[in-house]
């Protein structure tokens, strides 16, 4: 198995490499990744490239993704839309 590299040189869109987070090419504010300290290393290491399905602001990114694209049933009677 050929060895990934991250930033500066990445040979694999990181947008497409399934081990990367999908937030680290656009990080929101709150991601370990979008500032560098010596603190936030092992959680960049850990959840960044790695396991960010188990990420907590990774879940809470999908929840709101979500809950946008698919509002509560209440919501949707509420519109009329729903029977």
């Amino acid at each position: 198995m050929a060895a990934r590299h991250i930033f500066p040189y990445a040979p694999i869109p990181l947008a497409l490499d399934p081990v990367i987070c999908p937030l680290v090419s656009a990080p929101r504010e709150q991601c370990h990744c979008s500032k560098l300290t010596s603190q936030r290393i092992p959680l960049i290491v850990l959840y960044c490239a790695g396991n960010y399905a188990e990420c907590d602001l990774y879940q809470e990114y999908r929840r709101s993704v979500d809950s946008h694209h698919h509002p509560p049933k209440e919501e949707l009677r509420e519109c009329g839309k729903h029977q």
